[in-house]
Parts: structure tokens; sequence; C-alpha cells
């Protein structure tokens, strides 16, 4: 209990106002090799001092609820990578076993105690949200398997733990896609483990709501920097973008993420400036550029890098129609640009030529400009309603149904994603309204059958002359 003693004093000193705590995955998954699972819990030793500990999942909950988490989850055991069938199905049963015995924890603990930090001695909140974590490895069926159990169970919310723990990113997206349609969607679904910020927006496109992970604050630790301005715009931008329609917004929220794709264009139109300051400096001779054989090979594996970011965001950025990716992908491509010039002009200075310097800066500066001027005008378009698509394949489209005479008078509007269309179209005057009606429906739903971007059609009807 000397844990607990040591606990509770830190807790008087700095409480959390707002936490999730995990229960085993943290414990576990980093201690591989110090560890014994059995039925009872899981016993390991400290990586410090070598001395022997026990967990259990009513050991676990009552560690959180001394903790005062808002969100206690439920003790289980981190599916490792990889996992044969087998193995994933006995971790599996233990979690779930484990699960059952959290919950009934939890309903047993009565009556509620303050937690630590809050005023109290420390045990099981009223308030606090008890969440089941989905486990299964990269296996389909015991992943669906896991969460029936745990919905039979009965929980706040529910986790899919277990990824992002050595599978590559195509095994992670195809379980993400899989599982996410089957949990309850009134209920919160929290992804564990996941911080990358590509990976964090695909699950937000799936329908994940929360998300943790250790990565911000080890690359803080490490001293790396993400070129996270335009990234934190993004997922802003993205997030209002995925809303529903709703009675103010009836043509649905997807331009707040074009209203946003024109920071990106903003922010390359700043590089472009900084880039043109370099120049003229370099010009002036207030700026020196010098070349050592460690810069160079900097440079290249920058471009390296980018290369892969820019084709990697632009490919993603298709999947999703996201506007705001496939602009950043092009911010990204600035950054190519830059350096492509930087080991341009590295070499003809090395050769004796330093005028290559402010001659490839001010081509850089001129390819930035543009891609940032095509970003914001393409943007605009976009918001001053401009046609989305050819005409005449709409009109073919809707000629072809059986009961059109004539079709005229089309507009399409929206996003190149989320295309919105009315038209009108010409029928038989003799036609009852019924009938008349049935031609229009036919209509809207050949075209949208035609083109997926298309998300709705309204057709007026003629008869014709």
């Amino acid at each position: 209990r000397w844990t607990h003693r040591l606990l509770k004093r830190l807790l008087a000193v700095s409480m959390a106002l707002w936490n999730a705590t995990k229960s085993g995955q943290g414990v576990q998954g980093a201690m591989y090799s110090l560890r014994r699972i059995t039925e009872d819990g899981v016993e390991f030793r400290s990586h410090i001092d070598g001395s022997l500990h026990f967990l259990s999942p009513e050991k676990a909950m009552e560690i959180q609820a001394m903790l005062g988490s808002d969100i206690a989850m439920a003790f289980d055991e981190c599916t490792p990578y990889p996992a044969e069938y087998d193995y994933a199905v006995k971790s599996l049963e233990l979690t779930t076993k484990w699960a059952g015995r959290c919950k009934e924890y939890l309903e047993k603990s009565t009556p509620p105690v303050p937690p630590l930090g809050r005023g109290g001695e420390g045990g099981v909140m009223s308030s606090q949200a008890l969440f089941g974590i989905i486990q299964g490895g990269m296996y389909k069926d015991l992943r669906k398997k896991s969460l029936e159990e745990l919905m039979e169970i009965g929980f706040d919310g529910y986790a899919a733990g277990g990824l992002s723990v050595g599978e590559s990113k195509e095994e992670m997206y195809e379980i993400i896609d899989f599982i996410t349609p089957l949990m309850p969607a009134d209920k919160p679904r929290y992804l564990m483990g996941v911080g990358d910020l590509l990976d964090v927006l695909v699950a937000v496109e799936n329908g994940f709501d929360m998300f943790d992970c250790v990565m911000p604050t080890r690359n803080a630790r490490n001293g790396t920097l993400f070129d996270g301005v335009s990234n934190i715009v993004g997922l802003i931008g993205i997030y209002i973008a995925s809303h529903p329609p709703d009675e103010k917004h009836p043509y649905g929220h997807r331009k707040y993420e074009t209203v946003f794709t024109i920071f990106v264009g903003l922010l390359m139109l700043f590089t472009c400036f900084e880039v043109f300051k370099k120049v003229y400096e370099s010009l002036t001779g207030r700026h020196e550029t010098t070349i050592t054989t460690a810069s160079f090979f900097v440079m290249v594996i920058t471009l390296i890098i980018n290369i892969f970011v820019s084709a990697y965001e632009k490919r993603k950025g298709e999947k999703l129609s996201s506007e705001f990716l496939i602009a950043d992908s092009r911010h990204t491509k600035s950054d190519i640009y830059v350096s492509l010039g930087v080991i341009v002009s590295l070499v003809f200075i090395k050769l004796g030529f330093p005028i290559a310097d402010p001659i490839a800066g001010a081509v850089v500066g001129i390819f930035i400009a543009k891609a940032g001027i095509d970003i914001i005008r393409e943007s605009t378009e976009t918001l001053v309603d401009r046609t989305q698509m050819d005409t005449s394949i709409i009109k073919e489209i809707a000629c072809s149904v059986n009961g059109v005479m004539e079709c005229h008078e089309i507009r399409t509007r929206g996003t190149r994603s989320h295309v919105f269309i009315d038209l009108h179209i010409l029928v038989d005057p003799s036609l009852s309204v019924e009938n008349a009606h049935r031609i229009a429906e036919a209509v809207e739903k050949e075209i949208k059958s035609k083109i997926s971007e298309v998300v709705d059609v309204v057709v007026h009807i003629e008869p014709s002359s």
C-alpha cells in the first residue's frame, strides 16, 4: 500500500482537471518481457529496480478511482503484433473476463467516495465513466466478437485498443474501417494509442471521437517541432466540415473546409515572402550562404522526407475527398521546392558561382507564389459557387431516363466532392402530376448512381410545348 500513500501525497499537490486513465495497456505493452499473465491479473517487475508488482482488474479500478479520472478504462491485455490466431483468441477471452470483473467491481463499490485531489480519501466516483476496450488483434471476426461481448456487459463508451503496435498503416486503417460502423453511435468512440495527425484525420472521417498518444510529448521531449500550424487549422476545418446538414446549414458544412484551405494558400504566400526576403539579402550582401557536407546531406534527407509526406497527403486527401489535405500536400511541395533550390544553389556555390543562390531562390519563390495563388483562387471560386462539373454529362444522363424529352438550365454548386445540382426537364404535358414526379425521382436516382460526388439533385418539371 506504500504506492497508494505516495499517490495520495502526489495528488494532494497536483490534481488533474480532466483525464482518462489507462488500466492495463500501458503497463503490459511496455513490459512484455517483464510480465506474467494469469486469469487473476498481471504480475510484472519494475524496469527501474526489478521489484515485483501485481495488478488485477479490481486493483486497476481502485487506482483509477483514487486518481479521480473522469473516464476509467477496463483492464485488458493489449494483443501484441504479430499474434497467432489462437493466442489472439485466448487474449480476447481474458480481456472479456477482466472487463466483466471491472464492471462488477464498480457496481459493488458503494457508496461513492470523492477521489484524491478533490477533497476525498480516494474511491469510486459516481460520475466516473467506464469504457470497455475492444481487442482481437488484426482478426476482424475477433474484433467483432470482442465488441459484441463488451456491449452485452454494457459500458459508458467503447475504445479500440491494440492498434498502432507495429502493424502497417494499411492494416490499422482496415481494422478502423471495419470496427467503427459496428460501434454504438450513441456512445463515445475512443481510438487508443494513435496520435499521428493524418491517422487522426482518417479516424475522424470514420467516426472516432477521442484519441490519445505519447507521440506529442515524446517528440517535445526530444526537441521535435511539427510544422503544425496548417495541421491544426486543418483538423479544425475538417472537424467542422464533417458535421451533417442542419436547419441553419441545409447544404451541410463542407465549405468550412474550403475556407480553412485558403489559410494554406496564405501560408504559402508568407513562405514566398520569406524566400524573396532572403533573395534580396543575398543580392545586397547581407546574407551569405555557407556550405558544409553535413548541410548538403541534411537537405537531401529533408527533400526525400518531404516528397514522401507530400505524396502521402495527396493520396489520403483524394481518398477522403479532403480539399484541405490536397492543399496541404501542395504546401509540403513548396518545402520540396525550397529544398531543391537550396541543393542547386549549394552545388553552384561549391563550383564558384555564388550568384546561383539568389537566382535559385527567386525561381523557388515564383513556384511557391503560383501554388499559393492557385489554392486561394480555386477555393474562392468554390465559395462563390463556381460550376463544379461538365453540365453536358448531367444532361446526357437526365435525357437517358424514360419520359424525359429535354433537359436544360443545369446548375451545379458546392465542392468537388459534394456537388449539388439544379436542373429543369421537359415531359409530356399529358402526364399526371404523379407520373411526372416519378420521372423526376428517376432522374435524381440515375444522376446520383452515375456520379458519386453528387449529394443532392433538385429537378424542376416543365411540360413540353
